[in-house]
């Protein structure tokens, strides 16, 4: 029922590209990954970015999304991790 309602959501509140992010999938039930594998199915055909994340080193959560790509990123250091910072805030944060 929540997937339906998920889905008409999506077909008639956007006109355009939707995102839909989905953090520490690592932690997600069963009941959650089949919601996923259920939306993937109705939001095959409507320009949706479903972005998720999930721990390294646990098994990704593979949901049976057509067109699905995995992009594996390693942890930022702390140098990489202030330069990300101090670039989005515009200038060196205390």
């Amino acid at each position: 029922m929540l997937a339906e309602g998920l889905l008409a959501l999506f077909a008639t509140s956007y006109d355009g590209p939707v995102v839909l992010a989905l953090e520490d999938l690592h932690a997600a039930d069963p009941e959650t990954l089949d919601l996923l594998d259920r939306l993937s199915t109705g939001l095959s055909a409507r320009p949706v970015l479903v972005a998720t994340s999930w721990r390294t080193g646990e098994p990704a959560p593979r949901p049976a999304w057509t067109g699905a790509r995995v992009v594996e990123l390693d942890r930022l250091d702390d140098g990489a991790g202030a330069r990300l910072l101090r670039d989005c805030a515009g200038a060196a944060l205390p």
